[in-house]
């Protein structure tokens, strides 16, 4: 019984993440995938900025039933001469 709910609860918190990173406006989520095991939310993928990323992670750190964020996520290169 416990194994259902925990991943009940793991498809559930998955949902609220990718609803809540595809709300955000970050430029370049919907390059970003979102797994979840055991209250641990994993990000993998590419956003266009170090702003964006900190947005991000910050979303997930405080979202309920998260236990942990692992964060896989890469921003990419700005164009020359720009600040990122």
């Amino acid at each position: 019984m416990y194994e259902v709910t925990a991943i009940l609860d793991d498809e559930a918190l998955a949902r609220r993440a990718n609803l809540c990173l595809r709300t955000r406006g970050l430029c370049g989520a919907e390059q970003v995938v979102v797994k979840v095991a055991s209250g641990t939310v994993i990000l993998c993928g590419q956003l266009a900025s170090r702003q964006d990323k900190r947005v991000c992670l910050e979303c997930f750190r405080h979202m309920a039933g998260v236990i942990r964020v692992v964060d896989q996520l890469t921003v990419s290169a700005p164009p020359l001469g720009t600040p990122s």
